[in-house]
């Protein structure tokens, strides 16, 4: 899957980072435009659906999604918690260990990532 590449700016104003265990891991967050869901063709991507839940997460590899409905609140072994909403584009790493607090019920189509 190609990506296209961001100047240091963009970087900064898209992605927020969380430092966990000592090493930087990012948690990607975007507002993306139809453009880009179209490039990433999100619409054959599978759909994932959760009600309101609790629940730790690990992740095993690098995973995209596209949230289509809901609200959670992501939080990182740090403390950071990450809110993320209905139209997001979110990455999340390859070793992430983190716990899903799902505040609203959840829809997103997601895919798993080459490193």
């Amino acid at each position: 899957m190609a990506f296209r590449r961001f100047d240091k700016f963009q970087i900064f104003a898209k992605f927020k980072t969380a430092f966990v265990r000592g090493y930087k891991m990012e948690v990607k967050i975007e507002k993306p435009d139809e453009k880009r869901l179209k490039e990433l063709k999100v619409e054959n991507w599978p759909i994932w659906s959760k009600e309101v839940s609790r629940f730790d997460w690990y992740y095993g590899e690098t995973e995209m999604c596209y949230i289509l409905e809901g609200r959670v609140i992501v939080e990182l072994p740090n403390g950071e918690k990450i809110e993320i909403k209905a139209g997001d584009l979110v990455t999340f790493p390859k070793g992430l260990s983190c716990v899903w607090d799902i505040k609203e019920p959840i829809r997103k189509h997601y895919t798993f990532l080459e490193d």
